[in-house]
């Protein structure tokens, strides 16, 4: 399997919400992938925006989330996956999105160059995301031990054409606010969390092999500390994507960051810092990978 590790720019922009008070529980959090849509077109210019939404992001912090970004072209085979980026609420650069006074809704962006010098060509973007989970009750999603993850993933399909317009944000968020057609229709690529309780923890050890604080494989144990983990039951809430669509500030920020990284040529300035915990990063990554190409399996499939 061929992988590429390079990393794009990433940014990170929070909407100018009122902060909220310490979050209360039980609590929904959702994901969203804000752009790009899926099934659309867009010129392969020099740097390609995406954007993710985490909707009541304080209440989101007993998640620990850790968000793995991964693009595949159709036209370079089946096992051809190049890393674009990577969130993890612990490292100091994303925990302020999450903190009990952070703005409700977290909005995390990055470009990606990958796409540019292309022809006409279909994409995909896949993604896995590992939240920490303290249920323990029957029917709740636990893989075995008191402190494990949930486990998700998404995807979306797009392509690249010379003779489409480039991608645009503001545009984007035009389109949204004159119809919730487009943004209902992302709810197949939404993630809920049903947070019904916190609980504190001095320090979270998984040895299952499968949890996101374990080393990957099936003897892999690490400690590590957290303040808190989610306790979360089975049944999801609905998704609610449209809560998340950009306003048109919002959009022209997030446009206006990504033109800046062009302008600087910027590639890794503001990519997540692996810090003494690189290893449980890596080690957490491998598994993502691994559901990650299973999407991306799929959406190339699609294209046969």
């Amino acid at each position: 399997m061929l992988v590429s590790s390079i990393m794009a720019g990433v940014a990170m922009l929070q909407f100018a919400t009122p902060a909220a008070a310490d979050p209360t529980f039980p609590a929904t959090v959702e994901i969203d992938l804000v752009f790009p849509r899926n099934g659309s077109t867009f010129h392969p210019g020099p740097k390609f925006p995406v954007v993710f939404a985490v909707q009541n992001a304080p209440a989101a912090a007993s998640l620990d989330l850790f968000i793995e970004v991964l693009l595949h072209n159709s036209s370079r085979g089946l096992f051809h996956l190049e890393h674009l980026a990577a969130l993890d609420a612990s490292n100091a650069s994303h925990a302020a999105a999450f903190a009990p006074n952070a703005p409700s809704t977290f909005y995390w962006h990055f470009a990606t160059d990958k796409l540019q010098g292309t022809t006409a060509t279909d994409w995909t973007i896949s993604w896995a995301i590992l939240a920490s989970n303290c249920s323990s009750t029957p029917g709740a999603e636990d893989d075995g031990g008191d402190n494990d993850s949930a486990t998700d993933a998404g995807i979306v399909s797009f392509s690249t054409n010379t003779n489409a317009a480039p991608p645009d944000l503001v545009a984007a968020a035009a389109a949204d606010a004159a119809s919730n057609d487009l943004c209902s229709a992302s709810s197949n690529e939404a993630v809920t969390y049903n947070v019904t309780a916190v609980q504190n923890v001095s320090t979270i050890e998984s040895s299952s092999g499968h949890g996101k604080h374990g080393k990957h494989g099936k003897n892999g144990t690490e400690n590590r500390t957290a303040p808190a983990c989610a306790v979360l039951p089975a049944l999801r809430p609905t998704p609610n994507p449209c809560a998340a669509r950009l306003d048109a500030a919002t959009a022209s920020n997030i446009a206006a960051a990504v033109n800046a990284s062009v302008a600087s040529n910027s590639t890794e300035s503001n990519a997540p810092k692996k810090n003494s915990g690189a290893a449980a990063l890596l080690g957490r990554q491998s598994s993502l990978l691994e559901s990650a190409l299973l999407l991306a399996a799929v959406g190339w499939l699609m294209y046969l």
